[in-house]
């Protein structure tokens, strides 16, 4: 029906129209309406059979809603990230206890404007890397959740500012432990050279230690000082889900990030509070908005014990039944497994290899699913370098504002714990490109249903053609097009449909298809995308 509809089927879909379909052949065109058919079936009778047991019986280390997502999700998706807006042009600053340059930072392009060693009493610049260490781990991972480009998962696993770069500052002190004195000296640095390094954003996944009071800390009062001068500052608000938080998370003008565990789902039935902290400090209420801070991908330390294992696992996972046999007769499996292992029919040593990996965390040869509201604050901090390449006029104040206005409250949850929701990327985005006198403030906001018309709006700044295509308009790509409204902004105004549930998508300059990032419902395309959903 609509041939400029083509992507690569799901295994899934391609199964049930070959084993339906005795007259379909595989390259054959196929109904967008079909696909949501057979993806909308599979969804059925998993619902019928239950999902009970379902991560057991697939043998992952992370919930899934059903067997056609047997994977984790990536975070943009997660947080409804706007896909046209990368962090370009945008410097963020993490302040961690330590870094390595990971391909996924640095590959094919390194985007590591400098490397900062805060651990002593004068901050040192360094040219290379130091070897890693167990200290290393934390601030890799943060750093790539936020602006990593999944370089080694081909780009699935990639943060939701991809081409944003950094400033890494190794923040703590030689004898390990961080305190609120070593925090306040990296975050002094990257204050007095945020103008060299031209620094917008200021990512802490860190946490002090003197409790916030009415009267400000020093390092709540320099949070102060850096958003008067243009920085934007995203802290943690901690784990353990206790009525506690610390600086710098408490300062007022920080935009402190709790946690949602949203079970690896876009089903926000399904959502709830990860164990993060909340708390008053003075009139202060925290945390500000929630985030991702459970099942987030994020890369392991290359060529480190962990990451050799990991290859070795996998390895072993994907081998051929003789293959398989051989490797586990190795010295080196033998040091990893018992020895009647090889005993065990294939399935069985397959389910205590995966139990292996399970036990790591193991989502992908080179990546783990990690927590914490530290994974979560990174995510925030990608937000506001999408934000700040849609707006670069925005102030940190008015970030705050935006993020707070557009995130989504959890039903359920009390506000003190959840702050003002989850956060809304795409929301945010599109707030940002419409705020205050930016050229696109009178652009609607998508989509906009009226008593007889609908409008949809789509902001992609170098497309020289949009249109809606859908069910509405039997996926017909020509059948709607959008009519620029200014630089960058694509707006529809059409004949409201009748009543019922419709499916999709943006179509850009013929070629690429994206769905609405400004709608928060969506479904599985069934070509391994996402359409955008319209209930009237």
């Amino acid at each position: 029906m609509i041939a400029a509809f083509k992507h690569d089927l799901q295994p899934n879909v391609l199964r049930t129209l070959k084993a339906n379909f005795a007259f379909w052949n595989e390259g054959d065109d196929v109904c967008p309406e079909c696909v949501v058919q057979v993806v909308d079936h599979a969804r059925l009778e998993e619902q019928r059979r239950g999902t009970v047991g379902l991560q057991y019986e697939l043998g992952l280390p992370f919930p899934v809603p059903s067997r056609d997502q047997a994977y984790l999700l990536p975070t943009p998706l997660r947080v409804r990230s706007h896909l046209h807006f990368t962090g370009k042009g945008v410097t963020i600053a993490f302040l961690d206890s330590g870094f390595t340059p990971h391909p996924d930072l640095t590959q094919p392009i390194n985007r590591i404007k400098c490397y900062a060693d805060a651990t002593g009493a004068r901050v040192v610049v360094k040219r290379e890397f130091d070897e890693p260490t167990s200290s290393s781990w934390h601030g890799t991972m943060v750093s790539s959740v936020g602006v990593g480009n999944g370089y080694m998962s081909n780009g699935l696993y990639r943060g939701l500012s991809p081409d944003a770069s950094m400033v890494l500052v190794k923040t703590g002190y030689r004898r390990g432990h961080i305190s609120e004195a070593d925090i306040l000296r990296s975050l002094t640095w990257v204050v007095d050279h945020h103008e060299k390094y031209d620094i917008r954003v200021v990512s802490i996944s860190l946490g002090g230690d003197i409790d916030c009071d009415k009267i400000l800390t020093p390092l709540e009062e320099l949070v102060e000082e850096a958003s008067e001068l243009g920085l934007t500052i995203v802290c943690a608000s901690g784990n353990g889900g206790e009525s506690h938080v610390m600086p710098p998370a408490s300062a007022p003008s920080a935009i402190t990030v709790g946690g949602v565990d949203d079970q690896n789902s876009l089903d926000r039935s399904l959502y709830g509070m990860y164990r993060s902290n909340w708390g008053t400090c003075g009139d202060r209420h925290k945390p500000d908005v929630i985030a991702p801070a459970i099942w987030v991908a994020a890369p392991m330390v290359v060529d480190t014990p962990t990451h050799e294992q990991s290859q070795f696992l996998w390895n072993l996972y994907e081998a051929s039944d003789a293959d398989l046999l051989d490797v586990l007769t190795t010295k080196y499996s033998k040091a990893r497994f018992s020895k009647d292992i090889v005993l065990q029919p294939p399935d069985i040593i397959r389910r205590a290899i995966r139990g292996r990996m399970n036990e790591d965390k193991l989502i992908h040869r080179h990546y783990q699913h990690v927590d914490g509201t530290s994974m979560a604050t990174p995510i925030v901090s990608s937000i506001v370098a999408q934000m700040l390449e849609a707006n670069p006029h925005l102030t940190p104040k008015q970030i705050k504002k935006i993020l707070m206005d557009t995130a989504v409250p959890l039903d359920g949850i009390p506000r003190k714990q959840q702050g003002h929701g989850v956060v809304n990327g795409a929301a945010a985005v599109a707030q940002a490109l419409r705020f205050s006198q930016h050229k696109l403030r009178k652009s609607q906001h998508s989509p906009v249903l009226g008593n007889e018309t609908i409008i949809f709006a789509f902001c992609h700044v170098t497309a020289q053609q949009v249109s809606v295509v859908g069910s509405f308009n039997d996926w017909q790509p020509d059948a709607s097009p959008m009519h620029r409204v200014a630089d960058g902004a694509w707006q529809l105004n059409d004949i409201l449909p009748a009543r019922g549930s419709y499916r999709y998508k943006f179509l850009i300059d013929q070629k690429t298809w994206m769905h609405d990032p400004e709608n928060l419902e969506m479904i599985e395309d069934g070509y391994g995308g996402w359409s955008s959903v319209l209930n009237i």
